[in-house]
């Protein structure tokens, strides 16, 4: 048991490295912000480029540096550092907007979060930090704030310093509100003229939305506040809508400027666009979720599809004993039919998270298309009219088969299920180029320019508004009544598509009907794709001598039955120590192992190698209910990609004609003496 919980840990590590390295490739995307992790000891574990950019230290002096050392004397001396992760830690997030040291010891105004990093039991790992330099802002702000003399003798001189400054910059007078300065990045963010407005009522001009979706009024503006109270706003976050009538997010600062005297004489707003670090905030958050779901299902699919074997396989074996007018074969089929949706659920779930284990291959996408069109015409009905159009340039794709018929199934399904009083469905394919413009990136996978095949599937339904559509991918998530939708399928589509390196687009609109596109990488035409019509399962009798190996006893007793059953002479080990001493036994002969890939003590892999060294040219099929692939890689050590191997759960049949390809394939003619 201890051993199994090593490998189980494993699994955990290597699950975290994945995390990292999403985590990594996404902030390098981000390169004007400097954004890295720190553990609780305050040393550096992660490096952009952005850290380069904005604190000048390069990825191998970085690492593992003390960022206390970051801060002035001053801000050491007085406990800032303290203070700063103890609000992280206590609110979930703290601003460290401050002068800060660069490596060559120039100060610099640094705005950016702090953010604590925890474990899924809540423990402290660290902390994640992005920083951005404001300092050309900061200077400015100072020396507006700092003015003794009134705004219209300053304004000369001040209308070129701001006119220079990376963020948006508007300078209103006090008491009427008149925006007086305003610099071309305003125009530059909010993609239209600078609106200058008259009096405060104007500002509603300025459509600006707090995060919940309620409209900013004209006087609760940051910059209004600030004339009308005195009120200094420091990076409030507002949702607006640019002149393009496209979204995005604005991180504003507002302050009064005061006579002598204290009185406010105007008023000053800087904002910038933060909506890049939003979204790449955001697609952190989903990698994690993403990861964490992944985690969740992989750890209890392992002895889920264990248990789904054995209803399987039993169910089979009444099926088999019982006639086609039996009452009672409709109940074994029920059963049967209820753990296949079980081990397809699952499946689903992990291909969403990437967990699954996959066996991709060169493939024509119109044949597979052409080959799921018969499973599909049945399920859409009668009221609706399915057209397939197929491009003879769609191309060569390397995904799995079975990965990229459940991806059509889905779609088609969900496209049926839209149009509920029937319409229009329509499969197409398709050769696309990305270049220049065109150039995009997905949440979890890189797409660089180049060729790609596209599969769409549009229908003419319902449709989505936009708050539903960024919401599709989600697990779990569905607008179907309850009992009618799990929220897999789509959700299973971007897991399969992304796993092959390809990315997936949807568009849609209110009463317009839904287009979603799957995009592969195209591999040369040179690859020869491989045959995706059905074929009947070949279960053939066997009389060969085969090696059971597997320490879960509801399994190794299906795998000997169905065996036993069709001529094979069978030897069952419950662990790889015992099948270890069977192998190097001098008078030990067999035709063939199948072997469990993880198991306590003595991977499977391990069991594969001893075979080959006492008896070479023996074969080995391996079985797995572990759906991460990197687990099973572990187990199966060197061996090599094209090694036969089963997915749990599998039935009786799928064994049987599995077991005769891998002893066909070697050319047995019986038993070993």
């Amino acid at each position: 048991m201890a051993q199994h919980e090593d490998v189980m840990a494993q699994h955990e590590d290597r699950s975290r490295e994945l995390d990292r390295d999403r985590y990594r490739e996404l902030v390098e995307q981000v390169r004007e912000y400097a954004i890295f992790r720190i553990d609780c000891d305050g040393h550096a574990c992660t490096w952009n480029e952005g850290v380069r950019n904005v604190l000048g230290y390069d990825e191998a002096e970085f690492l593992g540096f003390n960022v206390a050392h970051l801060f002035t004397p001053e801000d050491r001396a007085t406990g800032v550092v303290e203070r700063e992760f103890l609000e992280a830690r206590a609110t979930g997030s703290a601003n460290n907007d401050r002068w800060m040291l660069r490596k060559d010891g120039t100060r610099v105004w640094i705005a950016g979060r702090t953010s604590p990093i925890r474990t899924d039991a809540g423990d402290l790992l660290g902390y994640s930090k992005v920083m951005r330099d404001h300092t050309a802002l900061r200077k400015a702000i100072d020396s507006l704030v700092a003015t003794e003399a009134g705004v219209e003798i300053q304004r000369s001189r001040l209308t070129a310093v701001i006119e220079q400054m990376p963020a948006g910059v508007i300078v209103a007078e006090a008491p009427s509100g008149r925006i007086i300065v305003g610099n071309r990045q305003v125009a530059r963010i909010w993609r239209h003229d600078l609106i200058v407005a008259e009096d405060v009522e104007e500002y509603r001009a300025y459509r600006g939305f707090h995060p919940d979706g309620r409209p900013y009024r004209s006087d609760e503006w940051p910059l209004v506040r600030a004339i009308a109270t005195g009120e200094l706003t420091e990076h409030e976050e507002i949702r607006f809508q640019r002149g393009d009538d496209t979204w995005g997010w604005l991180r504003v600062s507002a302050a009064p400027i005061r006579e002598a005297d204290g009185r406010i004489v105007a008023g000053v707003m800087t904002f910038s666009d933060v909506t890049e670090l939003r979204l790449a905030e955001e697609r952190l958050h989903q990698a994690q979720r993403i990861d964490a779901v992944g985690r969740l299902a992989g750890g209890i699919a392992h002895d889920l599809n264990n248990l789904l074997m054995a209803v399987i396989g039993h169910a089979d074996f009444l099926a088999r004993d019982l006639g086609p007018e039996d009452a009672r074969r409709a109940d074994v089929d029920q059963i049967r039919h209820a753990a296949e949706r079980s081990a397809m659920l699952t499946a689903q779930l992990l291909a969403f998270a990437r967990r699954d284990v996959v066996q991709p291959r060169a493939l024509d996408l119109n044949a597979v298309v052409r080959q799921s069109e018969r499973l599909v015409r049945p399920v859409v009905g009668e009221s609706i009219d399915l057209v397939v159009q197929l491009s003879p340039e769609a191309g060569v794709i390397h995904a799995d088969p079975s990965r990229v018929e459940q991806i059509i199934l889905n779609l088609v399904l969900n496209a049926r299920d839209a149009m509920p009083r029937g319409g229009r469905l329509t499969i197409e394919t398709a050769s696309v180029n990305f270049i220049g413009e065109d150039y995009e990136r997905d949440a979890d996978c890189s797409v660089s320019p180049g060729r790609y095949t596209q599969l769409a599937v549009a229908d003419t339904g319902q449709g989505m508004d936009a708050e539903t559509l960024a919401r599709i991918w989600e697990p779990f998530f569905t607008t179907k009544p309850v009992g009618q939708g799990t929220g897999l399928g789509l959700a299973m589509v971007h897991g399969a598509v992304a796993q092959a390196c390809g990315f997936v687009r949807a568009s849609s609109e209110p009463g317009q009907g839904t287009t979603v596109r799957a995009y592969w990488p195209q591999v040369s035409k040179t690859s020869a794709p491989v045959d995706t019509e059905e074929r009947a399962p070949a279960v053939a009798r066997g009389r060969e001598k085969v090696l059971v190996v597997e320490d879960e006893g509801i399994v190794r007793n299906i795998v000997m039955r169905a065996l036993s059953a069709y001529g094979y002479h069978c030897i069952e080990a419950g662990t790889g120590q015992e099948a270890l001493r069977l192998i190097e036994s001098p008078d030990f002969a067999v035709d063939l192992m199948l072997t469990d890939v993880v198991m306590p003590g003595i991977a499977g892999g391990e069991l594969g190698r001893r075979l080959a060294s006492v008896r070479p040219g023996v074969p080995v099929l391996y079985i797995s209910g572990f759906t991460d692939e990197e687990v099973v890689r572990r187990g199966l050590l060197e061996t090599r990609t094209d090694t036969p191997f089963l997915q749990k759960p599998f039935s009786p049949a799928t064994l049987l004609e599995k077991v005769r390809e891998v002893l066909d394939r070697v050319g047995t003619s019986g038993p070993m003496a």
